[in-house]
């Protein structure tokens, strides 16, 4: 008797990353793929689809989380991938109990969020946004804003993501200074930083770009004052 192929479930591809992605007929020779074009409602109807699954392969662009009842309510399962960096919404203990493996695929997300941060510093430099709507409305007059290269850019939590930022934003004649938990001023260097206090930090900065893990420690770890 042939043994039934393994089940892959991609249970939230809201953009369609892996039903477009040239090496998937290489998964489909192997396993059994099963993909979801949107995002689940909510955790029953995640259960739902990935309930059969000897692999889950999450796209995780909305948030998808995999609790202990869910892992529970998966007897087939062997794996969890996650695309991006980090496992925090996978109760990692509940699926170690069940030996099931949880990994996480980077690929080029360092250098992706990078350079959204500093798409976002020139938004916020040339107020992209309101001048644009501005123009749309036939108004050209607006405010110049504001060159990039001269200010000082504070970076919370030095990893690979600020340490690519880093590199950017001195190529555009910026001054890094960065804070982390462990604050290692030849770490920071390295990376062409200046580790300082926080205080100094939040100080000095003209643009503070945040790169902490989002957990009980670190939410509303920016407050107002």
């Amino acid at each position: 008797m042939t043994p039934a192929s393994p089940v892959v479930v991609i249970p939230d591809d809201i953009n369609g990353a892996y039903a477009a992605a040239s090496s998937l007929s290489r998964l489909k020779a192997v396993a059994e793929v099963q993909i979801f074009p949107t995002r689940p409602a909510d955790e029953a109807e995640l259960t739902d689809r990935v309930r059969g699954a000897d692999a889950i392969l999450s796209f995780r662009p909305a948030f998808t989380r995999f609790p202990t009842a869910l892992i529970e309510a998966c007897p087939q399962l062997k794996l969890i991938c996650i695309s991006g960096t980090g496992v925090e919404d996978v109760d990692v203990a509940a699926a170690s109990a069940r030996h099931i493996a949880v990994a996480n695929v980077v690929g080029s997300a360092n250098q992706s969020v990078a350079e959204l941060c500093i798409a976002f510093m020139f938004s916020l430099a040339r107020r992209l946004t309101e001048q644009g709507a501005s123009v749309r409305s036939g108004i050209w007059q607006g405010s110049t804003g504001f060159e990039l290269g001269g200010k000082t850019l504070g970076i919370v939590g030095l990893g690979g993501i600020s340490s690519d930022l880093t590199r950017m934003a001195r190529g555009l004649g910026m001054h890094v200074i960065s804070w982390s938990r462990n604050n290692d001023a030849d770490r920071a260097r390295a990376v062409g930083a200046e580790a300082v206090s926080l205080d100094d930090l939040l100080s000095r900065s003209d643009m503070v770009s945040l790169h902490l893990r989002q957990n009980v420690e670190t939410r509303g770890f920016l407050s107002a004052s």
